[in-house]
């Protein structure tokens, strides 16, 4: 820009300016009129004068005024500065950002895609509501079933049960003798999780559940649960890792060539285990004595439940029992501590319960599972022939 330019622009800046300027200096002067009418005003009052302060109101308005008009005047002031018109910015180019040269040029020319949004991770969909609970399915095929306390009021956290069910219809046998358990009194509400096969870690499944529900932390919270050829899964997963699960239960298994390492003197917690077996499968029953013997050679703490019958009082099958019999040892074995939660059956103390319907036989939380399972003998005497 030139010298004549220059001094054109900073003219037309002191003229746009000018009626600010006087405007501001008539705003103080009505302004101090006003002021010094007020002071002569109160000074009047010491000698009883009459006082008159309409003139006082009059410069301050007229003060205000004039400063309004200021105000105005300045906001509608135009910018002063040079302007490049419309024309010469779209044809400059940007001193920030030169223009490109080669490959680069190709790029400016279209625009980055816009990032792709990643799909929001799937939720657990509903299967069934089998023995009044809820039976779900994770994205990656793991089921879990949430019995029916899992949604009531006062439910804060539930143990995990990973259960390895071959069969089908084992599952609607251990749903029922859970629910039919835990309405009795007999065991607390727990979850059970069902890997996707024998392969599949039962640690790795119970933390992906855990991600989904309220669940309680920690190994005192945590059994593995097998059933038929499922029972050696529960069992290889208790014996080479008994610091992640609190217990296990081999139900009507075979275990002799099922691999099942028996640990020699390691260090950390000692396995527990629970085999059971009802009374006309006598392979099994061999079997788990058998290994049963091998374990406590071993110092395993593991106890044998064998020739369990149908019991009538609860229906179904002779397994469905020994399944309500295997929810109790699990409930025993669970850490109370571990999780909380309100048993409707529960009156007096957090883990001292009555059964509903034998109003005669109290059972302890904290008692041994043996004094238990020798009051269910003497209410059944039928069902329940021998526990070792």
């Amino acid at each position: 820009m030139s010298s004549p330019q220059v001094g054109a622009s900073v003219v037309s800046a002191l003229l746009s300016t000018a009626p600010l300027a006087a405007l501001a200096v008539v705003a103080a002067l009505l302004a101090r009129a006003a002021v010094l009418r007020w002071s002569a005003e109160r000074s009047g009052r010491v000698y009883e004068l009459p006082t008159d302060y309409r003139p006082v109101a009059l410069r301050a308005a007229a003060a205000l005024l004039v400063l309004v008009t200021a105000i105005g005047y300045a906001i509608q002031l135009p910018h002063t500065g040079p302007r490049p018109s419309t024309a010469q910015a779209a044809d400059a180019p940007s001193a920030r950002h030169p223009a490109a040269v080669g490959p680069l040029a190709n790029r400016s020319a279209h625009p980055a895609p816009h990032p792709v949004p990643h799909p929001a991770p799937q939720q657990p969909r509903t299967v069934a509501h089998p023995a009044d609970g809820t039976l779900q399915e994770l994205p990656d095929g793991t089921r879990v079933w949430l019995p029916a306390q899992y949604d009531r009021p006062g439910a804060e956290a539930f143990p995990l049960v990973a259960a390895y069910l071959p069969d089908e219809r084992d599952g609607g046998r251990l749903y029922a003798a859970l629910a039919g358990s835990i309405a009795h009194g007999l065991a607390d509400p727990m979850i059970v999780v069902q890997p996707r096969d024998c392969g599949t870690d039962p640690s790795a499944a119970l933390d992906a559940v855990a991600r989904h529900y309220r669940t309680a932390r920690g190994r005192a919270a945590r059994a593995v649960l097998g059933l038929g050829d499922g029972a050696r899964c529960a069992v290889r997963a208790e014996l080479a890792h008994p610091e992640r699960y609190r217990a296990a239960a081999g139900v009507s298994g075979t275990y002799e060539s099922a691999g099942v390492a028996v640990p020699r003197g390691r260090p950390g917690p000692r396995p527990r285990l629970l085999l059971a077996a009802a009374v006309d499968e006598s392979r099994q029953r061999a079997s788990g004595l058998r290994l049963r013997a091998e374990l406590r050679r071993s110092g395993v703490r593991a106890r044998f439940l064998d020739e369990v019958t149908r019991d009538p009082a609860l229906g179904g099958d002779a397994r469905r029992h020994l399944l309500a019999l295997v929810s109790g040892y699990l409930t025993e074995e669970l850490h109370p501590h571990a999780y909380r939660h309100r048993h409707p059956y529960r009156h007096r103390h957090p883990y001292q319960y009555r059964h509903p319907y034998r109003h005669r036989l109290a059972y302890g939380r904290r008692r041994h599972w043996l004094t238990r399972m020798a009051a269910l003998r003497a209410s059944w005497p039928d069902t329940v022939r021998r526990t070792r």
